[in-house]
């Protein structure tokens, strides 16, 4: 099973994790190996920039660079480790796990980390989980709660909070964070409960899912089954976008059409 997905712009080539071996994937079927990781199971947050496809896995860090074909584990000095990875205007966005802090890359580089390029997301007190970006913006999720930050070309720290925008929601599973529609699709939680699917809309979390899809997630969630491997993704099917979530413990995928809102 694959571990992470992505594609390069031009869709000429797909990148893939199966167990601890990286591959590309080319328009004719064709498979060839591009590196080797340190884990072989759980998901994998999976980003392309100009240059470079990285993947992160929790404690570890890779950049395949595109053009050398060159496989290489992210140096320790700056890396802390993360489960996610967002390309955001030209930066390579980690996150510290189970702490407040994010931090990022070189401008086009991820094979160079400042310890010095971090920022905390701190206007709630939770735990940051995951991340997602969405036209100029990047979202950062906590436990029950999310902030809006930009790209404000500062001189220490590049990006900014918007303190006057707070998501009143934050995210059960790191991976079902995506990006859709011009807008952010998860699975995620309040301070009243879990299990709720939802879209961003003008900064704020709107509910998506149904009652009686959200009864079936909130069963599973009683059950002991555990929600940080629920995974997502998006695509288009005959031109509707697409929003799919596979939860730990059922034995069904759920698909939201953001074209017809079912």
């Amino acid at each position: 099973m694959a571990r992470g997905l992505v594609a390069n712009t031009s869709g000429t080539a797909l990148y893939t994790v199966i167990e601890d071996t990286a591959y590309r994937i080319l328009p004719d079927g064709d498979r060839e190996e591009i590196g080797t990781l340190l884990t072989r199971r759980g998901h994998v947050g999976m980003r392309i920039g100009l240059n470079q496809l990285v993947i992160v896995d929790g404690p570890y860090g890779y950049v395949y660079d595109l053009a050398s074909g060159a496989f290489t584990q992210i140096p320790s000095d700056g890396w802390l480790g993360s489960e996610t990875v967002e390309y955001f205007s030209g930066y390579f966005v980690f996150i510290d796990p189970a702490t407040q802090t994010f931090y990022k890359s070189a401008l086009e580089d991820a094979l160079t980390i400042d310890p010095l390029d971090f920022a905390t997301a701190n206007a709630a007190p939770d735990k940051l989980i995951g991340q997602a970006v969405t036209g100029k913006v990047l979202v950062l999720f906590g436990e029950v709660s999310g902030e809006i930050w930009q790209d404000a070309g500062l001189a220490d720290f590049t990006f900014q909070a918007n303190t006057g925008a707070r998501i009143e929601a934050g995210l059960l599973g790191a991976h079902t964070a995506k990006e859709l529609d011009n807008s952010i699709f998860w699975l995620g939680r309040d301070a009243r409960g879990a299990g709720i699917v939802y879209r961003l809309e003008g900064f704020q979390a709107r509910r998506i899912s149904t009652m009686a899809v959200e009864q079936v997630i909130q069963r599973a969630i009683s059950d002991g089954e555990d929600m940080t491997k629920a995974v997502a993704y998006a695509r288009q099917f005959d031109g509707h976008s697409v929003y799919v979530l596979q939860v730990p413990g059922l034995d069904t995928t759920w698909c939201y059409d953001a074209s017809s809102g079912q």
